[in-house]
């Protein structure tokens, strides 16, 4: 491997984690990909986001059949489904799509839901609030590099460990994933952020 190659942090389980930006979905599921272990996730959203998600898109990061879909019109839905989804540990990883960052007690419930199952929390979110509860959360944009297409995904909030941002090139769980969870990656400096002072 390169010597400039290195592991973005992985997203620990039993915690909620907050991801933002166009390429927040692609992100998500590269993370889940090392969390799900062979078993299923729950993808929990609206009936217009669900519908959008393309097996096709997806085979890139996941196995499309590993997702089990959860539609919930409501953004209250979302959270009750998502919460006893965490609760339960049925399953390794949650996902959830929510237009904005969550208020800080549901955020907060959502998290003690994560603790007690064990699960994998991660929130896809368009707006994202100043200040977010999240263990830790990303913001990520589509790149290139010449003819290859990546991500620039920054690590803007952690609470337990380092900060930054980093550039995956020719993503795609076979390209990236080790096995571990971890995914290799290049280092790109400062992270960076909606408004730049969001934590």
């Amino acid at each position: 491997m390169n010597k400039s190659r290195t592991y973005i942090p992985k997203l620990k389980g039993g915690r909620v984690h907050e991801v933002s930006g166009d390429g927040a979905l692609a992100f998500a599921l590269l993370m889940a990909f090392g969390a799900m272990k062979g078993r299923e996730a729950l993808c929990i959203g609206s009936p217009d986001w669900l519908a959008a998600l393309q097996p096709h898109g997806l085979e890139r990061f996941v196995d499309p059949q590993s997702l089990v879909h959860v539609a919930c019109p409501l953004k209250t839905d979302v959270l009750w489904a998502a919460e006893t989804a965490l609760r339960a540990g049925a399953v390794r990883v949650v996902l959830l799509s929510l237009f904005a960052t969550p208020d800080g007690k549901s955020l907060r419930r959502l998290q003690l839901a994560a603790e007690t199952g064990g699960a994998l929390g991660i929130i896809l979110v368009r707006e994202v609030a100043f200040t977010s509860p999240a263990e830790t959360r990303w913001h990520c944009q589509p790149c290139r590099q010449g003819d290859a297409r990546g991500l620039h995904v920054s690590l803007y909030k952690n609470k337990s460990g380092v900060e930054g941002s980093w550039y995956l090139y020719g993503y795609g769980a076979t390209e990236h994933n080790t096995g571990a969870g971890r995914l290799a990656a290049t280092p790109a400096g400062e992270p960076v952020w909606p408004g730049r002072l969001a934590r």
